[in-house]
């Protein structure tokens, strides 16, 4: 059966670009003339796919009555095809069936464990007392690379729009959201190369509206809190003033309604959180995790996975108590506050623990897989019940000293350019490494071509891909970074190049903790409180290595 006539010569017509690729005139956007003709295009054109390398072609002219998936190929010498050079050649004959198939390459699965307030001394593979408390990670540490050189900003908000946008924050910052909705996100760009996208944890990255939800910004599927945590053991926001239910779960696949989808996404309550009993918040969101990593495999085991945790921990862990199995790794600590810092540390550790076994188990046997850890700033130093300690770095989370902003970093999984690496099992020392290059790296990764950087951009301004570098035991292509920027003048500015760094109007010290409260406008549960007195981050901590004497000295100060 012949295609018409009329459709032939409309086709001739609309195919007048020498080696233009079907899809940009089958299936353009809305007012293209060509999607006008699309009923043109699906009735009048066949597909199939080139022996060889697979590539989906759309050939007009000729159906092929006793092979009804095969037309003639779209283009000759450069030239299109007319009806007359379809009839006379058809497509080549795909390989028999008697071929031994190309064995498809494995799936790539990326989980990005963005922890929260983590400190440079609290850290798996650096810490000087909680060596015990990460004691899966420290193992699992001899097969990946650490890198203790990683700089974020230094509040949360700021440093989270940063890696889902892969650019400075203050170029991300909108009106009541926590990033402007023409930037493409981390999830949407892997979104677009095929994989399934989840989030489990803090999000702090808008909730004014549907569009600033994780379901909004590309994520097929989200349990968690928009906000902070009030307690370890609640399913509330801390609005330092009042508290209100803040753990939901959202989907925008059909995953547990049929109807689901970008334009009709569900929500509901995560009553979960409470219900039949009260869940520690880590051992909650581990769950979530490990459901939504063996749904995956259940309903898209053809689809590579992209997991964002954003963990609650170790955010004001010194604050809370966590459950007792936690506290055998820290019977040595004779600080209470330490204690309980160190038992919500093992708790994270379970977490990396429960993931990485998942993706090792035999369900995903057959793929490749990393994990990158990292911290979003440094610890709360300046709250004496915190009990972070970003050691011997000056400075604490809200400072723009090294203990606010540089923080820890590692790489694990099974992946082969990581299993040939040289520097397999040691401490990354090529230089520095921002929390935008994380988001630059993890898209090239999944194949999304333009990495982090849109053209025209500033390379100090947008991510970039560090994974050559960092596997390889390269100099970091990251020269240059800015810190603190626009969002926030009270914090002040930092610009770093090579060894040296800039400090301008650096805020410290009992002048900038008693001063009045300032904020950036999206989120005041992180500046607006009174700190006076409080303050302490910004002395030099002890430089005799004792982190009992680095705590007592906080204390002193308070």
């Amino acid at each position: 059966m012949a295609t018409p006539s009329s459709d032939c010569e409309t086709l001739a017509q609309m195919i007048n670009v020498r080696d233009i690729k079907p899809p940009e005139w089958c299936n353009g956007d809305e007012a293209s003339p060509r999607r006008r003709q699309r009923s043109v295009c699906e009735s009048a054109f066949g597909t199939w796919h080139r022996p060889g390398d697979g590539t989906l072609m759309y050939a007009p002219c000729v159906y092929q009555p006793d092979e009804p998936n095969r037309r003639c190929v779209l283009s000759k010498g450069g030239r299109p095809y007319t009806c007359a050079d379809g009839a006379r050649n058809p497509p080549p004959t795909p390989p028999s069936r008697s071929s031994p198939p190309t064995p498809p390459s494995p799936l790539l699965h990326l989980v990005f464990l963005l922890a929260d307030d983590v400190g440079f001394n609290d850290a798996p593979g650096q810490t000087t007392d909680l060596t015990l408390a990460w004691a899966r990670t420290s193992t699992l540490l001899q097969r990946g690379i650490l890198i203790n050189s990683t700089y974020t900003e230094p509040l949360s908000g700021p440093s989270r729009r940063s890696f889902l946008t892969g650019r400075q924050a203050r170029l991300s910052q909108g009106h009541k959201e926590f990033s402007q909705f023409n930037e493409t996100t981390i999830a949407q760009k892997l979104a677009s190369e095929g994989y399934k996208t989840y989030a489990v944890g803090k999000w702090l990255a808008g909730r004014e509206s549907t569009r600033s939800t994780p379901v909004g910004r590309g994520f097929h599927r989200f349990f968690g809190f928009s906000g902070n945590i009030h307690s370890y053991d609640s399913a509330c926001a801390d609005q330092k003033r009042f508290y209100q239910w803040d753990m939901n779960y959202m989907e925008s696949a059909p995953f547990e309604s049929p109807a689901s989808s970008p334009a009709a996404p569900f929500f509901r309550y995560g009553l979960e959180a409470v219900y039949p009993e009260q869940q520690y918040i880590t051992s909650l969101l581990d769950n979530k995790t490990l459901t939504f990593m063996a749904d995956h495999k259940r309903l898209h085991p053809e689809h590579p996975l992209f997991l964002y945790y954003a963990a609650a921990a170790l955010r004001s862990a010194g604050d809370n108590s966590h459950p007792e199995r936690l506290y055998d790794a820290c019977a040595s600590l004779t600080n209470a506050v330490r204690r309980n810092v160190c038992a919500a540390a093992a708790g994270l550790d379970e977490s990396v623990g429960a993931v990485v076994r998942l993706l090792e188990s035999p369900s995903y046997a057959a793929d490749e897989h990393l994990l990158i850890m990292s911290s979003d700033n440094g610890a709360s130093a300046w709250r004496e019940g915190s009990g972070g300690s970003n050691y011997p770095l000056r400075g604490d989370k809200s400072e723009i000293f090294e203990g606010g902003v540089r923080v820890f970093s590692l790489v694990l999984g099974r992946h082969t350019d990581l299993t040939n690496s040289a520097i397999l099992g040691t401490t990354y020392s090529g230089g520095t490494i921002q929390l935008i290059d994380w988001h630059a790296t993890l898209a090239a990764l999944g194949g999304y071509a333009e990495g982090g950087q849109a053209e025209g951009e500033l390379q100090v301004n947008v991510g970039l891909n560090v994974w050559s570098a960092l596997v390889g035991g390269l100099p970091s292509p990251r020269r240059e970074m800015l810190i603190s920027v626009d969002y926030n003048r009270a914090l002040g500015v930092a610009y770093r190049a090579g060894e040296w760094k800039l400090l301008v109007d650096a805020a410290y010290g009992a002048a900038f903790a008693s001063s009045p409260p300032q904020t950036y406008e999206d989120d005041p549960g992180e500046v607006q409180v009174e700190v006076s007195g409080r303050h302490l981050g910004w002395w030099w901590a002890p430089r005799s290595g004792n982190n009992s004497e680095y705590l007592q000295r906080q204390a002193e100060l308070a």
